[in-house]
């Protein structure tokens, strides 16, 4: 359906659109924070599937009824919570609560994330990568 009638709706195409914008290589990157499911799946599997990351993720279980988001770290369901917008600030809000990093392979994404989706702008110096996604999203705008 071409029209987006609900709330839940809006957030899941408003996460889709910007990793449309950041190219495939980088889309590669929200796997580490956002992964679907069906809704017959199993919170269990979701946990355990392989590769087992220590950083915190969002799964996202799509069916007929309302999605349903839980958020994930080290195969352990941290919590469930009912829309996108606050699985996003509850896995972001977990790297600073358990003090990790994030990984490597998606250090630049998350951090477009954190500083123009979330609103905490980070007061480190910018790579030259991160840059250039803030460039390449701007210019889809």
């Amino acid at each position: 359906n071409f029209f987006i009638v609900d709330e839940m709706s809006r957030q899941l195409t408003a996460l889709k659109v910007v990793a449309m914008c950041l190219g495939k290589a980088r889309q590669d990157a929200l796997c580490y924070i956002y992964e679907e499911y069906e809704a017959m799946d199993s919170v269990e599997m979701a946990c355990n599937k392989p590769p087992v990351r220590s950083q915190p993720r969002i799964a996202a279980f799509i069916g007929e009824g309302p999605v349903q988001y839980f958020v994930i770290c080290e195969s352990q369901v941290l919590c469930q919570v009912p829309t996108l917008q606050l699985a996003l600030f509850t896995a972001f809000a977990s790297y600073y609560c358990f003090n990790l990093e994030y990984p490597m392979a998606a250090k630049n994404v998350l951090s477009f994330f954190q500083d123009y989706i979330l609103g905490y702008p980070d007061s480190n110096k910018k790579s030259g990568a991160y840059l250039g996604i803030v460039s390449d999203i701007k210019r889809h705008l």
